[in-house]
């Protein structure tokens, strides 16, 4: 069964009934999440959550909300196993991930299904990157920690020759557009072969990599720059071409800097690319992680998210969509998936 959600007025934009998105943000793509809780959670409670949040002019409609009772047996028949990544979670999604018709404002930026189960509930999130964390931000009826979210975001001018020259390598993931078309098929043809392997981590496995990386001398380090360069030692024993470059999706949200606000509800992100990596995994955790610091950088932000936002609003205007092919030398680290 589904219902259309539509807002109660006033919502948290107040009186505002459009958003414009600089072209940083025009990712015509949607992420899916299931988030399992315990127990049945409210349906009103949910839907009037749900209620204060505008309809944004980029959709044309309110926000679909499936509801599914699978109260005659255990979620464990739909999950193939507790890892983080799913190989399918579409019996637990409203809607596919599919972000082309976004630009004829035919689709919703956000869809949701709740499944209920005898003692579970699964809450089913297919979220546009637009939307980023205001998804969330109402779950169950509590309030962010800082003020109403805004949707507003810094609109760069275009980057001078020099400053998009310099950049050029930093936006390695938008040098390959398509036509939205077309982007389907190169898609499957590029990713031919690939497999997905999962690797399972304790606590107490993690602390002791972070400590034996540590002990060489790169105290700041993060258990995900340990992590990620174990990986990548990993890889490089096996394969015939090493990995040389990382890249990181990494949250700017903090970073102080007059274009960026802190209560901004869609993703506020960048691309953090390594250098050169050495061979040895303290030297690659240690390039990890001087990259990020990188991103922290205001003026190197600034001019990353110039470059890269004039290079996707002038792709979106030609009607094409960018391609991440896969590179034997390089891995992209985005939260628990490379």
């Amino acid at each position: 069964m589904q219902h259309l959600v539509v807002p109660k007025l006033p919502t948290v934009l107040h009186d505002q009934a459009a958003v414009e998105l600089p072209g940083y943000d025009l990712w015509l793509a949607y992420v899916d999440n299931v988030h399992v809780i315990p127990g049945v959670i409210e349906l009103e409670s949910r839907t009037n959550a749900l209620l204060w949040w505008p309809l944004i002019e980029l959709t044309n409609s309110g926000v679909p909300l499936d509801v599914s009772y699978e109260q005659e047996r255990p979620l464990s028949s739909v999950l193939q196993n507790d890892y983080v990544l799913q190989e399918d979670l579409s019996p637990l999604l409203s809607c596919h991930s599919d972000g082309a018709d976004i630009v004829d404002k035919e689709r919703p930026l956000l869809c949701l299904k709740l499944t209920f189960f005898e003692e579970e509930t699964c809450i089913g999130v297919s979220w546009h990157h637009a939307l980023g964390l205001s998804t969330i931000s109402l779950y169950q009826c509590k309030l962010p920690e800082f003020p109403s979210f805004t949707f507003k975001k810094h609109d760069f001018p275009p980057p001078s020759d020099e400053i998009a020259t310099r950049y050029h390598d930093k936006i390695r993931h938008l040098h390959d557009p398509y036509p939205s078309a077309e982007l389907g098929a190169a898609f499957f043809e590029a990713n031919a072969g690939v497999q997905n392997l999962q690797w399972r981590f304790s606590g107490e496995e993690l602390r002791r990599l972070r400590v034996m990386v540590s002990e060489s001398g790169y105290q700041a380090l993060s258990t995900q720059d340990c992590l990620t360069a174990y990986i990548v030692t990993v890889f490089n024993l096996v394969q015939e071409k090493p990995i040389r470059i990382v890249t990181n999706v990494c949250n700017y949200r903090g970073v102080s800097a007059p274009f960026i606000e802190e209560n901004v509800a869609g993703n506020a992100f960048s691309n953090a690319i390594t250098d050169r990596l050495p061979v040895d995994i303290a030297g690659i955790a240690s390039a990890i992680h001087m990259s990020i610091i990188r991103t922290r950088d205001a003026q190197y932000l600034k001019n990353y998210l110039s470059v890269a936002g004039d290079r996707m609003l002038n792709q979106a205007n030609l009607g094409k969509v960018f391609l991440f092919p896969p590179h034997d030398d390089v891995i992209v680290g985005n939260s628990n998936a490379w």
